[in-house]
């Protein structure tokens, strides 16, 4: 058995580190995410506390204070709940701290201080009227959490600004609900079978610990990652079309120079030939001032429809300007672009996949490969070498 709460204490403080990890992060350092930092660190603390209390009994009348007398879970969802005032809030004022969420955890430490210092020790743990208190107490902290993930649910359901956000929030808020209910249950069930209930206790730790994890590399990461492609669309939509055009052709104007084994008048032959191409010019412009090819489910189809014109004469006219294929014609646009944003100062503070993914890729598999294929550099090389 001691070995399972040393197991899961390691595995919590596992948890412990990712949320300082959160707190130092320069791509996933947020507001919001620093109250979701306090939040784990809190619960990590609670549950090491708790399980190496079984493993390691102190006499310390401070540390039992803290473990077995004044209630923790008044203070858990607070941090939460601040995690999805600010992820759902675009104002600056809804940031200020209120700080009458802590009065009931005052409150209960005020009174838990007068109880220890009243009563002996003894007379603690067979005192009816604390006894009462206690089981009132851990009633109280479970009323105030639900109170509280009720309200994150009417913020969350208020949310308009943004569908894939606001999907993602949800998710992490559901996945608070079931912690409350697991909660709820265990406590019920040791008031009603005067147990602690040590396996079912043990096993709700492991679940936080999955949690945790979860929470971080699935939530956390998504949620940046909708944000970043949020912020860089913005960016890039800021620009006129001429700059666009600029800033892309002079990079495909890169790779061609870079690529070719000709000369690179060989290369402006290549280039002019490609503007001598009417039908082709049509194409290519379509698609820089209206950036298709950041849409990452773009077809051939689309293109013909948008130009009226056949999917099969638009093939053709890409092949004999540039003696390339459809998708990989659209895949240097897209690179080109990633390319851009990497030289840009403005978007340092993007992850390298929220880059890709905004230029049009599909998936992160997609824009590794097709980057390397391309520049014969994978992008995270490639951003660290120009950076």
């Amino acid at each position: 058995m001691k070995e399972i709460q040393l197991i899961l204490s390691i595995a919590i403080g596992q948890g412990l580190i990712l949320a300082f990890f959160l707190l130092t992060s320069k791509y996933y350092k947020t507001e919001a995410n620093s109250w979701l930092s306090f939040a784990l660190i809190l619960l990590s603390t609670i549950v090491i506390i708790d399980l190496l209390g079984g493993i390691y009994p102190s006499n310390s009348i401070l540390l039992e204070f803290f473990l077995n007398d004044i209630e923790l879970g008044f203070l858990v969802y607070v941090p939460l709940f601040y995690f999805f005032k600010l992820s759902t809030s675009s104002s600056k004022n809804e940031s200020y701290f209120k700080f009458y969420l802590l009065i009931p955890f005052l409150l209960d430490t005020v009174t838990n201080i007068g109880i220890v210092s009243y009563f002996p020790p003894e007379k603690i743990a067979v005192h009816s009227g604390v006894q009462l208190f206690y089981e009132i107490e851990s009633i109280l902290s479970i009323f105030f959490n639900v109170l509280l993930c009720y309200k994150s649910f009417r913020l969350i359901k208020t949310f308009r600004n943004d569908s894939d956000k606001k999907r993602w929030i949800y998710r992490i808020w559901q996945s608070t609900l079931v912690l409350i209910s697991v909660w709820i249950i265990l406590t019920l069930g040791s008031f009603l079978m005067n147990s602690t209930l040590a396996i079912f206790v043990e096993t709700f730790y492991a679940l936080i610990s999955v949690w945790m994890f979860w929470l971080i590399y699935e939530g956390i990461v998504n949620l940046k990652l909708i944000d970043n492609r949020k912020d860089i669309s913005l960016k890039m939509n800021a620009r006129t079309i001429q700059e666009t055009r600029v800033f892309i052709e002079d990079e495909k104007i890169i790779d061609s120079k870079k690529n070719s084994n000709n000369t690179y008048n060989a290369t402006n032959r290549k280039l002019n030939s490609e503007l001598s191409n009417s039908h082709f010019n049509v194409i290519n412009e379509i698609m820089v001032s209206e950036a298709l090819y950041r849409n990452s489910d773009l077809s051939i189809d689309d293109v013909a429809q948008r130009i009226d014109m056949s999917s099969g004469y638009v093939s053709r006219h890409i092949k004999e300007a540039t003696h390339k294929n459809f998708t990989l014609w659209v895949n240097e646009y897209r690179v080109a672009e990633v390319k851009v944003m990497f030289r840009d100062k403005e978007f340092d503070n993007y992850t390298t996949l929220s880059i890709g993914l905004e230029a049009g890729f599909k998936s992160k598999s997609a824009f590794y490969a097709t980057f390397k294929k391309i520049t014969g550099e994978t992008p995270s090389y490639f951003r660290k070498k120009k950076s």
